[in-house]
């Protein structure tokens, strides 16, 4: 029996890569065929087909989604850089379903020009955030169940690795910021923070373009105070600490 779905996978070797997983998650959907694959790296793209089983390999995803009938595409690249152009040539492609590696956008513009596009084009784009994930799910049960109390504050953090500060919140952050209007169950108010540069406020000569395609950025030190509109209250802080790989 001949799957429902046929899905492409977008990525960029020297680029981002096929972000975390985006390229293979399709391998256990017995409902989606993955059977087209794009990067612009001859390498790399070959590297992917290989690992994919595909054989259908393009070099410019704008042929990928020209000549294959695509009903999900994962734009895969960490890197940000690339997501808006990615993005709005799947939605005006016909494709239907969009998986879409974290963050979503350099710029507010860019993800509505984004979301302008899907919303035209009757496209549905989700976020490789974490709120499929099981640890995520128990932790949202547990909330609604109150079986920890009534949910008032959250407070997370950054990973405290190189990317320290503002690059901190732009790539890894996010996830964060997810969970908590996730757990909180609202969008938010407002919101208030505070970035340094080695203990002090950070000013325009701080200013510089990160890589990872994330665009300007300054500071070492995030802190960041959040108020949802149902009352709930959260916090980010990303800072430097002895976490020299990123990891726990």
């Amino acid at each position: 029996m001949s799957a429902n779905y046929r899905a492409g996978v977008i990525g960029r070797t020297n680029g981002g890569n096929y972000g975390h997983g985006l390229d293979t998650v399709y391998a256990d959907s017995p409902d989606v065929d993955c059977i087209a694959v794009a990067d612009d790296d001859a390498e790399g793209l070959q590297a992917a087909g290989e690992r994919l089983g595909v054989r259908a390999l393009y070099a410019d995803y704008r042929e990928m989604l020209e000549k294959e009938e695509l009903n999900i595409v994962s734009v895969a690249p960490r890197w940000v850089d690339c997501h808006r152009d990615m993005v709005i040539a799947c939605a005006e492609a016909g494709v239907k379903g969009i998986f879409c590696e974290k963050p979503l956008a350099r710029t507010l513009a860019e993800a509505d020009e984004m979301l302008e596009a899907c919303q035209r084009n009757n496209v549905k784009v989700a976020v490789a955030h974490r709120r499929a994930c099981a640890h995520e799910q128990l932790g949202k049960e547990l909330v609604e169940r109150g079986e920890i109390g009534q949910l008032q504050t959250i407070k997370s953090h950054g990973k405290c690795d190189q990317r320290a500060g503002a690059m901190d919140l732009a790539v890894l952050g996010t996830h964060m910021l997810d969970s908590m209007r996730f757990m909180a169950g609202a969008d938010v108010d407002w919101a208030y923070g505070h970035v340094t540069k080695d203990g002090r406020e950070v000013t325009a000569e701080d200013v510089y373009e990160e890589k990872e395609g994330v665009g300007h950025t300054a500071g070492d030190r995030v802190w960041a105070y959040f108020a949802f509109k149902n009352g709930v209250t959260g916090s980010f802080e990303s800072y430097a600490g002895d976490n020299p790989g990123g990891r726990w």
